[in-house]
């Protein structure tokens, strides 16, 4: 499978007349996402959909089960993760939240563990390299 290209639909706001013409066409140009498919397993089913917006990836969305549902759902800002999205029972809606910091790490975890549609565990991971740790990381 290849590259497929789609543009979302929009409703123009009240609010673009005032904004004007020129800012109004750098929307409508941004606002195009090329989808990038991808089927690992030759079955015909998308397994995985990466999202780019103006050549950065915006989001990549994952079916873990091969159900033709997303899953599992990365959100990028500039081209770095930010947010993982993941439907842990299968039911369509997500329950598992994960924030990004920088360098990658998972700073936030929060999920909804009875399924209820109210987050009902929370942690924070801070992270901190100490100098004498980053400097072990460094490949000989």
């Amino acid at each position: 499978m290849g590259s497929v290209s789609r543009s979302f639909s929009f409703k123009i706001l009240t609010r673009a007349t005032v904004i004007g013409l020129p800012c109004l066409l750098l929307f409508l140009f941004w606002t195009r996402e090329t989808v990038q498919v991808s089927d690992r397993e030759g079955n015909g089913k998308v397994k995985r959909k990466n999202y780019f917006r103006g050549g950065e990836r915006v989001r990549e969305e994952i079916d873990s089960n091969n159900d033709g549902k997303t899953d599992i759902r990365k959100l990028y800002r500039k081209g770095v993760p930010v947010e993982l999205q993941v439907d842990t029972n299968l039911d369509g809606k997500v329950d598992a939240w994960a924030q990004y910091g920088e360098g990658g790490t998972i700073t936030t975890y929060r999920a909804d563990t009875d399924f209820d549609g109210k987050v009902d565990f929370s942690r924070s991971y801070p992270f901190r390299m100490e100098k004498s740790d980053a400097e072990n990381d460094k490949q000989p």
